[in-house]
């Protein structure tokens, strides 16, 4: 898989170039991606965009990553405008698993 698509394998498969981390969640909450097979990674790539300020995150293949770093292949997640300081920092409780904004 080269990069992130929505309605997979239907008529209206539509591949993404980029999207934010709120078009992201928006895409799992609606079931876009298989559980085994794209949930995890869109998941990772949301929670490493969100762990830091400036990060952005790449699906892609292994095979196209030097392209993908070129942003002519795969999918670039990060925080969209209105996210721009919405990124999680770790709560001092070490029995929380939670995240703070900040």
């Amino acid at each position: 898989m080269d990069a992130v698509s929505i309605n997979f394998r239907t008529e209206h498969e539509k591949v993404l170039s980029e999207m934010t981390v709120e078009e992201a969640e928006k895409h799992i909450n609606d079931g876009q991606f298989a559980p085994g097979s794209m949930l995890p990674k869109v998941e990772a790539a949301v929670n490493f965009v969100r762990s830091g300020k400036g990060r952005t995150a790449i699906i892609a293949s292994l095979e196209k990553a030097a392209d993908a770093v070129e942003g002519k292949s795969g999918t670039r997640i990060s925080l969209g405008e209105n996210e721009m300081d919405q990124y999680y920092i770790p709560t001092d409780d070490p029995k929380t698993k939670l995240w703070q904004y900040r």
